[in-house]
């Protein structure tokens, strides 16, 4: 139960369902991009050229090897896309979507 004055979903704890749900969707997924996928799995610039790595190799036994780091955030942008489809409503595709333009404009050097 709250108290008057209480400043409820700003305690600034991630794991907090009500600091998670009284932010944007683009102060989440800068929250995901510049925290926890950092944390987890480097810079973008780095973690999207492993990926593009793997879908050339694996692309490669059909003739083709020319997806490119920046292809990658592009590419899992129009995968979210097509789950909206699906579910328009579903926050969580709409969060990563504005995460990967995130990552996307960080590897062009747009946002550090």
């Amino acid at each position: 139960m709250s108290t008057e004055g209480e400043d409820l979903g700003n305690c600034g704890d991630p794991s907090c369902d009500l600091c998670r749900n009284s932010k944007t969707i683009l102060e989440r997924a800068a929250d995901a991009v510049f925290n926890d996928r950092q944390e987890n799995y480097g810079h973008p610039s780095r973690n999207f050229a492993r990926i593009a790595s793997l879908w050339n190799a694996y692309l490669s036994q059909y003739g083709t090897t020319k997806i490119a780091s920046e292809d990658v955030a592009i590419m899992m942008i129009l995968m979210k896309v097509a789950r909206l489809i699906e579910t328009p409503d579903h926050e969580d595709s709409i969060v990563d979507i504005a995460g990967y333009a995130e990552a996307y404009a960080r590897m062009l050097g747009i946002d550090k």
